[in-house]
C-alpha cells in the first residue's frame, strides 16, 4: 500500500485520497467468524472490511446494522461515488474535509468509528518494519 501511495503521490498529476479503515465493529471477520472466536482473531479491522459496503451478498442480509452503522455505509457509499463521479470523496454528510495527500503534506483519513483526517502516513511502524524486511531479503 505504501509503495503505491508513495508513487502516485510523487508522479500522479491526479489527486490522491489515501484512507486506513479501522472500524472493527464491521469488520469481515464478524462475517465469517461470528461470535466470541472474532475477538480471538484480531482485535484489528481485516484486510478488505472496508469493500463490504459495496457489496450485497446474502450473508450480508443477516448482520444486524444499528441505524449508526446505516449512516456509516450511507457516508461510505456516498464518498465512494462522488470519487467516482468528480475525482473527490468529499461531500455534505462525510462530517471531515478529506484533504488530498502529498509529497510535502502527507495524510490520510482514518474511517473508524468516526472519521477524522490525520498526518502523516498510515502505520508508519509497519512501513518501517516492511522496508526493513525488503532491504534484508529482496535482492532486486
Amino acid at each position: 500500500m505504501e509503495r503505491t501511495r508513495s508513487y502516485l503521490v510523487e508522479k500522479s498529476t491526479d489527486p490522491v485520497y489515501t484512507y486506513l479503515y479501522t472500524d472493527h465493529s464491521r469488520c469481515a471477520c464478524h462475517l465469517m467468524f461470528r461470535g466470541e472466536l472474532s475477538k480471538l482473531l484480531s482485535s484489528e479491522t481485516c484486510h478488505g472490511s472496508d469493500g463490504l459496503y459495496s457489496i450485497e451478498a446474502e450473508f450480508m442480509k443477516s448482520l444486524e446494522v444499528t441505524p449508526e452503522g446505516k449512516e456509516a455505509i450511507k457516508k461510505h457509499v456516498k464518498a465512494w461515488i462522488n470519487f467516482a463521479s468528480f475525482g473527490d470523496p468529499n461531500h455534505e454528510g462525510l462530517g471531515v474535509v478529506w484533504k488530498k495527500d502529498s509529497v510535502d503534506n502527507p495524510c490520510f483519513l482514518e474511517m473508524g468509528t468516526s472519521w477524522s483526517l490525520k498526518s502523516g502516513i498510515p502505520q508508519p511502524d509497519r512501513i518501517e518494519f516492511w522496508k526493513r524486511m525488503a532491504a534484508k531479503y529482496c535482492k532486486a
